[in-house]
């Protein structure tokens, strides 16, 4: 009997409530309005002004009933002025989650007699770039010595000189299309090859072309030696001979050597030796070629080994190659001769992912950096792997930061792949030269500076 009576009581007060719920809202119904726009924040806001237009036919003042709780405002009133509504608030970043994802709020106005009007907010972590690269980049190299960066763009065609310890950059317009960059070991001069026939020789600090010499091929990849000698990789698909160019006398020699020079090879000098070190991209093998340089022009007797390299580096003491397949191959013997044999690689790079498409040495802490090729796991996520020069194990795994993009008014996320990683001579920083992924198929290249330390 107490039971139903509770139970009795229980639906009376409940009825009551809602009566009186009901009630309420039928004396106190305010019309509510959802705007269309969305404001975007970045971490790289701390004091926002905004203004905000509303839907309204006359002034009022109003309040703030609803925010997200990264937002501090100066103020919860405020009055309108021609139907626009100033807000001032903080982004209180300590309360934001961590990571790359958009975060998504709510801000709400109650207007006097108005309504209320509510809005999207969205804000992104997005670490600033060291430097947004107007175009397309084509090439580039870094000086650990002076320190300098140089970088080859089409659209437009330029090359941007950059100093990372400075946060300076120069920019040197062109009038051609620039292919290809080589910097010289002191780092105050370069070449260019260019998507014509022609070269380009600059002096750092005079930013300008200061010779432009016509040549016989389009260049696919350029070397700068000692005393005034350039080197020449033609683009071809077949057989094409190296060019020795002296950017002094403007004299062009063309090796004679048939058979084993292919098109598209790209080349290196090995660091305060007279030889280059280059493997040809559009064979397989794509075999090794080291040329003898130490008179200037290229000698004819080319030491060739039939083994696949890939994209490779050389390391600074030219004792090591590192391959796109994580292989690690001692320089073999430099004999002038075509030698048949597959040279067996020292070792390999400890990874689950043992493919990378460029590399980095840090001697000074014995590393090797590679930017993984193609990341089983994840196909849209370009790791860059840390190795001991010594074990060749793993040491640990670094990721380019996305880029923040403003497209149509409104903010976007994409993830990026590193094309171009260069280390500072004390080994405290990486500089990364980035895009958004291949699957977007655009254009936004930067250049972020990661901490090693």
């Amino acid at each position: 009997m107490k039971k139903l009576s509770y139970i009795i009581g229980l639906t009376l007060l409940l009825t009551c409530l809602l009566s009186c719920s009901d009630d309420f809202l039928e004396n106190n119904l305010r019309e509510s309005f959802i705007l269309s726009d969305t404001l975007f924040l970045t971490s790289n806001q701390t004091d926002v002004n905004v203004d905000v237009q509303l839907p309204v036919t006359s002034d009022a003042g109003f309040s703030i009933f609803i925010q997200p709780k990264w937002l501090s405002f100066n103020s919860m009133y405020g009055e309108l002025t021609n139907s626009h509504a100033l807000l001032s608030f903080r982004i209180e970043t300590d309360k934001t989650a961590n990571g790359y994802q958009t975060q998504y709020g709510l801000i709400g106005l109650d207007v006097e007699s108005g309504g209320l009007y509510s809005f999207t907010v969205a804000y992104n972590y997005v670490p600033p770039a060291s430097l947004k690269i107007d175009g397309i980049v084509t090439d580039a190299e870094f000086n650990q010595l002076t320190g300098i960066m140089a970088v080859t763009t089409r659209s437009p065609n330029s090359v941007v000189i950059y100093r990372p310890e400075e946060k300076k950059s120069d920019i040197i317009q062109l009038e051609k299309t620039p292919k290809c960059i080589s910097l010289s070991e002191d780092g105050r001069s370069a070449v260019i090859g260019f998507a014509e026939k022609s070269v380009g020789y600059l002096l750092i600090d005079d930013s300008q072309i200061n010779i432009d010499i016509p040549i016989d091929c389009i260049p696919w990849d350029i070397t700068l030696g000692e005393n005034g000698w350039s080197y020449i990789a033609p683009e071809a698909a077949l057989f094409e001979n190296l060019r020795s160019l002296n950017l002094t006398t403007g004299e062009m020699i063309t090796g004679t050597t048939w058979g084993l020079e292919y098109g598209n090879t790209t080349i290196k000098k090995i660091n305060s030796k007279p030889y280059l070190f280059g493997s040809r991209m559009n064979c397989s093998p794509s075999g090794i070629l080291i040329y003898d340089i130490k008179t200037g022009a290229v000698n004819d007797s080319i030491t060739y080994y039939h083994t696949h390299l890939g994209p490779f580096i050389v390391s600074e003491d030219g004792a090591k190659v590192y391959t796109q397949d994580g292989y690690v191959y001692d320089m073999p013997a430099i004999n002038g001769l075509y030698n048949s044999d597959i040279l067996a690689p020292a070792g390999r790079m400890q990874s689950d992912t043992p493919f990378f498409s460029t590399f980095e040495e840090l001697k000074a802490d014995g590393s090797i950096f590679g930017v993984v090729l193609y990341n089983y796991l994840d196909e849209n996520s370009f790791p860059i792997d840390q190795f001991s020069i010594y074990t060749l194990n793993k040491i640990r795994t670094f990721n380019a930061a996305p880029v923040y993009v403003i497209e149509n008014g409104k903010g976007k996320i994409y993830p990026t792949k590193p094309q171009f990683i260069f280390a500072d001579k004390e080994g405290v920083k990486l500089y990364v030269i980035k895009n958004i992924i291949p699957v977007y198929n655009k254009d936004y290249w930067t250049i972020e500076t990661i901490q090693l330390n």
